[in-house]
């Protein structure tokens, strides 16, 4: 038997820097009206990529989203970044999206508090909407394997720092292992890139996102990896090791800078 998991992280609904669909209708508010938001360039180029993901993995059998599926009140920019500051509109966001997924069961687990709360969880609001299996962590069991899925994971801007935190994570593991049991590999989301170390420990994995460069990025100057976007496939089969395809668009300079010429 074959089993397709699709891997998704960090959607970050609400955001100006994050895919969306071209228009959205604009939830009706105090002040009347119905209004349409329409996404600026960068979301377009997003969206793009969202649908060839749709069109290369057609059907799969779950779907699995590592958390940060919206992008919060953002309280310490007060909203700055946000197309809408509206919490259930940011949830409606990420639903509208992940539907387009072909498949018949969803999985999540909790993003960061700041982006998507903690009582009550924007990430459990997304799962609970789409039918879901959903916990702060998951152990996900697919054929003859299995998975350690948590949003959360340390982040270094040293190349060689983010390698030895990962490595460090699968030492855990394995020293773990009496009281967790074993685990093939261990998938996170988090820091927006594409990653994945092996070695005599573990296996781990780190799925990028679905943000451009935004106002946080931007202030650590050139320091660190450029947001990666796209998605992580996953094919089981019994015996044998697990296939992982990963897709990963960094965008151009202009995806990522404002350029001015004299």
């Amino acid at each position: 038997m074959t089993t397709r998991v699709l891997f998704i992280s960090d959607l970050h609904g609400g955001s100006l820097y994050s895919v969306c669909h071209p228009e959205i209708a604009l939830e009706v508010n105090r002040a009347g009206g119905p209004a349409v938001y329409e996404a600026n360039a960068r979301q377009r180029k997003l969206r793009e990529f969202w649908e060839i993901m749709l069109d290369e993995v057609g059907r799969v059998d779950a779907c699995v989203v590592l958390g940060d599926s919206t992008d919060g009140s953002m309280i310490r920019s007060r909203g700055y970044e946000l197309w809408t500051p509206n919490i259930h509109q940011q949830i409606s966001c990420a639903v509208d999206l992940l539907k387009e997924v072909r498949t018949p069961a969803y999985l999540g687990v909790d993003g960061s508090p700041y982006h998507t709360g903690q009582n009550p969880s924007w990430d459990l609001a997304v799962i609970d909407a789409l039918d879901g299996r959903f916990g702060t962590e998951l152990a996900l069991n697919v054929e003859d394997k299995r998975l350690h899925l948590l949003h959360w994971t340390g982040f270094s801007r040293s190349a060689a720092g983010q390698h030895t935190r990962s490595s460090n994570e699968n030492v855990w593991s394995a020293a773990n292992e009496p009281y967790y049991g074993h685990f093939d590999m261990t998938v996170r989301g988090h820091t927006h890139i594409f990653d994945r170390t092996v070695d005599l420990y573990g296996d781990k994995v780190t799925v990028p996102g679905w943000k451009l460069r935004d106002p946080f990025m931007q202030r650590g100057g050139l320091s660190g990896q450029p947001p990666q976007v796209g998605y992580v496939l996953m094919t089981f089969r019994h015996g044998m090791d697990i296939d992982l395809q990963k897709h990963v668009w960094v965008g151009t300079k202009e995806d990522h800078f404002e350029e001015v010429y004299l």
